[in-house]
């Protein structure tokens, strides 16, 4: 859920909070995210949190610990309906893992590779790895799409001049996550030896696609 301060209240929350750490919120307000904001939201739900002068942060400390993975994930049907730049958590079956390239537009070279998610409809998802997690996960992704793992990730943001899902600083990759989604995703897996073929066909369509659309047209192939 989005929370949103303004003024002297976002200087005040932005010096006491860290990323990373469980708190405890009191006195804070809720609006519905169908009525004006002057601030773009992020996170696609029915209500966001407004802090104001009387909200106090408690720190949870070690008693209170917040699960890696959420208990739900947005299917990929309702992540095209997503405004850019929104958050969202995704799950699905490692189907393509593509060559690492490298951005030519930013004052550093930074690494990135694009994967492809399949779920158990078939249907496609294109998520853009950035940075620190193509080398956090270098020894992983090969053997994920051999084996066709299972991978889930939280806040990736919709970006739709990359024609992706993209991650963030604060995103988290898990393969082969023990988890209800994931359990269904594999017993799915075990049934695709036949049509393996034919995934990957249509994977090479989706990529030569996404290549004349010029999605890569920033981007220069190399190694780590």
């Amino acid at each position: 859920m989005d929370a949103i301060a303004y003024g002297q209240q976002a200087i005040r929350f932005n010096r006491e909070l860290r990323v990373g750490e469980v708190y405890f919120f009191k006195y804070v307000g809720f609006e519905p995210t169908d009525m004006p904001s002057t601030f773009p939201l992020a996170i696609p739900t029915e209500y966001y949190v407004i802090m104001h002068a009387r909200t106090e942060i408690h720190h949870a400390g070690a008693n209170v610990s917040i699960p890696t993975l959420p208990s739900r994930f947005m299917d990929f049907i309702d992540t095209y309906r997503l405004r850019n730049r929104m958050l969202t958590d995704i799950i699905g079956i490692v189907v393509h893992v593509g060559p690492v390239r490298f951005s030519k537009s930013f004052e550093r070279s930074t690494p990135c590779r694009d994967v492809i998610l399949m779920n158990i409809r078939g249907e496609f998802i294109v998520l853009r790895i950035w940075d620190k997690h193509v080398a956090r996960h270098m020894t992983k992704w090969r053997l994920a799409e051999q084996g066709m793992w299972t991978l889930a990730a939280t806040l990736l943001e919709k970006d739709n001049m990359q024609g992706a899902l993209k991650t963030t600083q604060e995103t988290q990759i898990v393969f082969e996550p023990d988890n209800w989604r994931a359990i269904e995703l594999a017993a799915y897996r075990l049934t695709l030896g036949p049509s393996r073929g034919s995934i990957l066909c249509r994977v090479r369509t989706l990529e030569r696609r996404r290549e004349k659309m010029g999605l890569y047209a920033n981007l220069r192939l190399g190694r780590l």
